[in-house]
C-alpha cells in the first residue's frame, strides 16, 4: 500500500485571494474573487430563511410563498 503525502504546505489566509495565488492574472483574480463572494452571498441569502422551515418529522423543506 502507497501512502499518501498529505503535508500541508501552505494555509491561504482568509483575507487572501486565492484565485491570485493558485497563479491567476492580477484582473482575472480579482474577478473570480468578486463572482465567488458574490455567489456566496447569493447562497447565505436564499438559504437562512429557508433553514428553519424543515420539517423535523418527514424531513421536508417548506419553502415561503415570498421565496418562490
Amino acid at each position: 500500500m502507497s501512502k499518501v503525502d498529505a503535508k500541508i504546505r501552505h494555509i491561504t489566509k482568509s483575507d487572501a485571494n486565492v484565485f491570485a495565488e493558485l497563479g491567476f492574472p492580477p484582473n482575472e483574480a480579482k474577478r473570480y474573487l468578486a463572482e465567488a463572494r458574490a455567489q456566496i452571498q447569493h447562497t447565505r441569502c436564499t438559504q437562512v430563511p429557508v433553514a428553519g422551515e424543515a420539517d423535523a418529522i418527514g424531513h421536508r423543506i417548506i419553502i415561503p410563498d415570498e421565496i418562490r
